[in-house]
């Protein structure tokens, strides 16, 4: 029972450590390119998942390859002047993080019981 409970734990400490890993290089690449949606990053941070050096490897393709990563998808340009720089926040929306499985797997269920009536399928 002690080592179920042993091996629960460290999964655990690996994704919280995953999950921290993801949100720091979602942080680190929203202040390096503002205009890019969060979504082609959590995209890109998924697919080079393995990679040691999450965002250089991001940034690299990025920069290399930015019609095929990128596809349109910029944030509208906003001109405002009278927004200081330190008001700026370059964090990413709380919505935009990386999640836990077990907050998935809770939302996901939340969702099929609100409408069971749809195809699981798509």
């Amino acid at each position: 029972m002690a080592n179920v409970a042993s091996a629960s734990s460290t999964q655990e400490d690996e994704e919280t450590r995953q999950l921290a890993k993801f949100n720091d290089a979602l942080t680190s690449l929203i202040e390096l390119f503002p205009n890019v949606l969060p979504e082609v990053f959590r995209e890109m941070l998924v697919r080079f998942n393995a990679e040691k050096e999450l965002v250089e490897e991001v940034t690299k393709h990025l920069l290399g390859r930015p019609d095929i990563w990128l596809k349109g998808r910029l944030k509208p340009p906003v001109e405002r002047a009278d927004i200081p720089a330190s008001a700026k926040n370059s964090r990413p929306p709380k919505m935009e993080l990386f999640r836990r499985s077990n907050y998935r797997l809770a939302a996901k269920a939340a969702l099929l019981h609100e409408f069971k009536s749809l195809s699981k399928s798509t």
